[in-house]
């Protein structure tokens, strides 16, 4: 019955299917794959949610297909896809993002496969290649996460399945580590720690 449903909303080009029932909204969204490219599942508290925050802007400063990673490409987007992940974030904030092969290069300081920054504008988010110059922060991910993270459909698939990376890394189940360039308690005013509470890792962070 799922793939029915999300094969008429294919061939209508229907981008957004709204569920009010747990279980359907949990059958739509396992019956989504490649083949549905595009296509989101929602429930309708989260279309509500959506409906009282201001629309979000994206935009990359290059040109996606001139970017040689592959993953680097298919993260970036991911992320101008759903600038929301950004949405509780003040505006001129910033953040370094960067993929690596494994732990053993970030600790012995190899570079990464790509790296790329996100600015929180006053009407979404920039993305842009290359480190920043001040980030507030920067993310070290590995490949395999980037992969399991550009799968997800919503928002908060995306915070709780970034959350389970950090707080249980593996090396090869994907992990996620972040170095601090501001203080813990500055962060959280920029809007950070919404995102760190939702995602669940506030806590190991709330000494620093």
């Amino acid at each position: 019955m799922a793939k029915n449903r999300l094969q008429e909303a294919n061939e209508k080009s229907i981008e957004m299917l709204v569920s009010a029932c747990p279980f359907c909204e949990k059958n739509l969204k396992d019956g989504l794959d490649e083949e549905f490219d595009g296509l989101r599942v929602l429930d309708i508290s989260e279309l509500l949610l959506l409906s009282f925050k201001k629309d979000m802007s994206s935009q990359i400063i290059v040109q996606e297909d001139s970017i040689k990673s592959e993953i680097g490409q298919k993260y970036i987007k991911f992320l101008s896809k759903y600038p929301e992940i950004f949405a509780d974030l003040t505006p001129s904030s910033i953040m370094d993002f960067a993929i690596y092969k494994s732990i053993e290069d970030l600790e012995e300081e190899a570079p990464p496969v790509f790296n790329f920054n996100v600015l929180r504008t006053n009407d979404g988010i920039e993305i842009k290649t290359g480190g920043a110059d001040e980030p507030d922060l920067e993310l070290a991910l590995s490949i395999t996460a980037v992969e399991k993270l550009i799968q997800n459909k919503t928002k908060n698939e995306y915070v709780e399945q970034f959350g389970l990376f950090y707080n249980e890394p593996d090396e090869d189940e994907g992990w996620i580590d972040f170095i601090l360039h501001k203080r813990t308690k500055t962060l959280i005013k920029m809007g950070y720690g919404k995102f760190a509470e939702e995602a669940g890792i506030l806590e190991d962070e709330d000494s620093a």
